[in-house]
């Protein structure tokens, strides 16, 4: 199944840039925002399936976007990017669906993103 709504927040444009083409190669809408701050805002005015949030950004931290999410009762899938098991296994603990290690692995990202059921 394609046609996924991803939203990337993400920092170090590299990354963001990359993710969005192979998620738009793959025939998903995606978009990146380097903030957190206007992530959360992009998240509350748009109807994202997954977004995938870095673990350290210039404004918030990704844990904060988490949260942030799930208290708002985002059911989509939340992809954690970090190069920190630690941090892995604490955005796991707050409501993340699944890790992104970096550097970026685009087919199980890809995988990731497909395989995940949106709520009905």
């Amino acid at each position: 199944m394609s046609g996924r709504r991803v939203l990337v927040i993400q920092d170090f444009y590299p990354i963001a840039s990359a993710m969005q083409a192979a998620l738009r190669n793959a025939d998903h809408v995606a978009d990146i925002t380097d903030l957190g701050d206007e992530g959360l805002a992009c998240a509350a005015a748009d109807d994202y399936d997954v977004i995938i949030v870095d673990d350290i950004l210039p404004d918030i931290s990704g844990f904060e976007i988490i949260r942030a999410l799930r208290n708002r009762g985002f059911a989509g899938r939340i992809l954690f990017t970090s190069t920190s098991y630690d941090f892995a296994a604490r955005a796991l603990a707050l409501g993340a669906d699944g890790i992104v290690t970096i550097p970026v692995d685009y087919d199980a990202l890809l995988e990731s993103v497909v395989s995940f059921k949106a709520p009905v």
